[in-house]
């Protein structure tokens, strides 16, 4: 018969009251949203909610409104990923250098990462608006333009004014990730390499690209995520539009359940939008293997 022992009996013990917090703030909301995916669950209609299985799910992933959003979301999720991996490997190779203030311009690059979504989007909507913005009067001043633009106020430019604030927002993650992976890499291998007549580009080619592969790998993952589940920016700095240019995944969710209050609808947007970063996050990890440097 098992048996515990005194010491793994406490153990279990306080071990209950995180269990029971995961249990009712993690594991619950997750299992009972899905079973709200499977209903016909609208505020506005009388119940009771009719069960409907995956209709939902076949409603929402037909509907164009949702193919229009996501394609949306996959061009601002290309746009801010790609921008904030090669700014933050830029920046990573800027403070792995030995210079004076290192220091205190590693700690100023971390501001913007510190500041909450909210804050950042009210920064960018101050910067971007077309009356008295920051942009507008710099451009101005310089004579690059001759009349203010409304940048958050038209659907050509809005997704882009959302993908710059997102960046300067996650550069910062970005960074210091790339950053620890460059301060692992032995500094031996740079030396055997200038030995043998490798150039600098050579070696970062061959030597420091290859070591940041898990690095590299994190950023892609999280930052994905991140783009595709974003909101606050998006319902601060546009509410989704001008048109619905903005309208990402993340606020057609919030919009069907909060807005027309589907939560059926929403919920199975949750979970197309959980399924989407867990696809992303195996495809980089399949592309962006670490074996070869073991």
């Amino acid at each position: 018969m098992f048996r515990l022992s005194k010491s793994e009996k406490f153990a279990y013990i306080f071990m209950l009251p995180a269990i029971f917090s995961i249990t009712i703030l993690s594991i619950y909301p997750i299992l009972y949203s899905f079973w709200l995916s499977l209903l016909d669950y609208v505020l506005t209609k009388p119940g009771p909610y009719e069960f409907v299985g995956i209709k939902n799910y076949i409603d929402v992933l037909g509907s164009d409104y949702f193919l229009r959003s996501f394609g949306i979301t996959m061009k601002f999720a290309l746009e801010t990923v790609s921008m904030e991996l090669l700014i933050g490997l830029a920046l990573a190779l800027i403070l792995n250098e030995s210079f004076k203030g290192r220091g205190v311009a590693r700690a100023l690059i971390l501001i913007p990462w510190a500041i909450p979504d909210v804050v950042a989007g009210l920064i960018w909507r101050w910067i971007f608006n077309p009356n008295y913005g920051a942009l507008n009067g710099l451009l101005y001043q310089f004579g690059l333009i001759h009349s203010y633009i409304s940048w958050l106020g038209s659907p050509s430019t809005a997704l882009e004014c959302m993908s710059v604030a997102l960046i300067w927002r996650e550069l910062p993650l970005a960074a210091f990730l790339l950053l620890a992976g460059l301060q692992s890499i032995p500094p031996e291998m740079y030396e055997s390499a200038k030995i043998d007549g490798a150039s600098s580009l050579t070696s970062f080619i061959h030597i420091t690209l290859p070591w940041l592969k898990p690095q590299i790998s994190i950023v892609l993952i999280l930052e994905t995520m991140m783009s595709i589940r974003i909101l606050s920016l998006v319902y601060v700095m546009t509410g989704g539009g001008p048109a619905g240019s903005t309208s990402v995944l993340a606020y057609y969710t919030w919009n069907e359940a909060f807005q027309y209050y589907n939560f059926g609808a929403g919920a199975t947007l949750c979970y197309i939008i959980a399924l989407l970063s867990f696809a992303f996050a195996l495809v980089y990890a399949k592309l962006l293997s670490a074996e070869s440097l073991y």
